[in-house]
């Protein structure tokens, strides 16, 4: 009786990395899709921050990263001032907001003690200066790629699962 031996490694392999790069670009655009969507800030901030979130990935190392160049992007995920998720290293008590001024994205740098203060504060910016002021306290972290990754994770689970089922049977 003679056997003869087919070494099919490498369709296999080559099988499955076609299988999962396909999906790995796929699915992590649907994330960075999702996190455009989740994207709570408005006005014409909000427009950009949209627009930057992007996916890139590393086929060789079978990786994406997902996300967004914008420093927006990070108090969109994690909330700002008495509100954030950490609330060790953030502003404390109100302080007033106008885009365009000097300062990180606006912010003055004054403190206020009450939210009244910041509040005539911003209300005599507007009627002096004729400019856009909002007192604030912070903003809530929305999570927003955390959400998109929560809510795309179990159709790409099984995405790659009937994939790979289909692919390699």
């Amino acid at each position: 009786m003679k056997f003869e031996f087919k070494d099919y490694r490498l369709d296999v392999k080559a099988a499955l990395n076609d299988i999962t790069k396909g999906w790995l670009h796929t699915w992590s655009h649907e994330i960075a899709s999702h996190a455009k969507q989740n994207c709570k800030l408005d006005g014409d901030a909000g427009v950009q921050l949209r627009k930057s979130y992007t996916a890139e990935v590393n086929e060789g190392a079978g990786e994406a990263q997902i996300g967004s160049p914008l420093e927006s992007s990070y108090w969109e995920e994690f909330g700002t001032g008495e509100h954030a998720v950490d609330t060790s290293k953030s502003r404390k008590g109100w302080w007033v907001y106008t885009p365009g001024s000097p300062g990180p994205e606006g912010y003055q740098s004054k403190v206020y003690a009450s939210e009244a203060e910041a509040q005539s504060a911003a209300e005599y910016i507007r009627r002096t200066y004729q400019k856009e002021a909002v007192a604030t306290n912070g903003r809530d972290p929305q999570y927003t790629l955390e959400k998109a990754f929560k809510n795309v994770t179990p159709k790409a689970k099984a995405d790659l699962e009937s994939k790979l089922k289909g692919g390699m049977g």
